[in-house]
């Protein structure tokens, strides 16, 4: 937890490169916030548990709070900034490093496979946080841990517990791929400009293998969101609705769909969509 946190910010840098980030205008379409507090930068960086053989991938380098950091630490940097302005003042900033690259690309479209295994720090645009966790997720073979700066109530829906209302088909599908767990809350007056909510940092880990073994991934997936399509809905309704079963059929598969999605957790997720596969299958 943080402790102690002063009432207020440290002044701006001075010379060239401070006015020009004094004077930087964020676009409101990219979701720019940016972290000003230096403490909370370093015990993001902290958390990460850097050596000096580590690579990283830096999602949104922003203004360069962090990846300052990430360069005195890490063997090498890769920095995926989409916008171009600050891009060619952090290439002006950062010059010195050569173990540094800097790349004017949208994090969704830039491609890990060509990386060593890395580790991965961003302060995540709330308006894409979903896309990005499921980019994530999908190149988890490339990323061993992963410290995210996340909207809290966006966080809460991966840490969520069965049962809970934030507990979702997020959750379900995170939770075969990864663990995580809750670092510190981050008020809005440490950003700038000033989001509305609280962020939470959260720390993640990609799982070796998955935690339950599923025969087929897609088919996981699809049956964990058409369970949590309309949350107020039975089991039995959703799916019947979705996948076209009768509702006869279903109620042979041994599991109680009179129950909502919320209530099962990932275990019985997996027994679902493994038996609702071998009666598609069968049928």
């Amino acid at each position: 937890m943080l402790r102690h946190l002063p009432k207020s910010l440290p002044k701006m840098p001075n010379g060239a490169f401070g006015l020009k980030m004094a004077k930087f205008r964020p676009k409101k379409k990219l979701g720019q916030a940016f972290l000003t507090y230096p403490p909370i930068a370093d015990q993001l960086v902290t958390a990460l548990s850097l050596s000096p053989e580590d690579e990283v991938l830096e999602i949104g380098s922003g203004k360069g709070i962090l990846t300052e950091r990430l360069v005195q630490k890490a063997k090498y940097v890769y920095a995926v900034e989409i916008d171009k302005r600050l891009v060619l003042q952090l290439k002006e900033k950062l010059a010195q490093y050569q173990n540094l690259e800097i790349i004017n690309q949208d994090i969704l479209t830039y491609d890990l496979a060509g990386l060593p295994r890395i580790k991965i720090i961003g302060n995540i645009p709330y308006s894409v946080s979903s896309q990005i966790i499921f980019y994530l997720l999908r190149n988890r073979n490339f990323w061993d841990i992963a410290v995210l700066t996340l909207q809290k109530e966006f966080a809460e829906r991966i840490l969520a517990k069965p049962g809970t209302k934030e507990y979702g088909a997020l959750t379900v599908i995170f939770n075969l791929y990864t663990e995580a767990k809750k670092l510190f809350n981050i008020p809005p007056a440490y950003f700038k400009p000033k989001p509305k909510v609280l962020s939470t940092a959260v720390l993640i880990k990609s799982r070796s293998e998955p935690l339950f073994q599923v025969a087929d991934e897609a088919f996981f997936a699809r049956v964990v969101k058409q369970a949590f399509s309309q949350r107020r809905k039975t089991l039995l309704n959703n799916l019947h609705a979705s996948l076209r079963i009768d509702k006869d059929e279903l109620q042979r598969l041994g599991i109680d769909l009179t129950r909502r999605a919320e209530t099962l957790t990932l275990a019985e997720f997996v027994v679902l969509s493994e038996r609702l596969q071998g009666l598609i299958k069968s049928a």
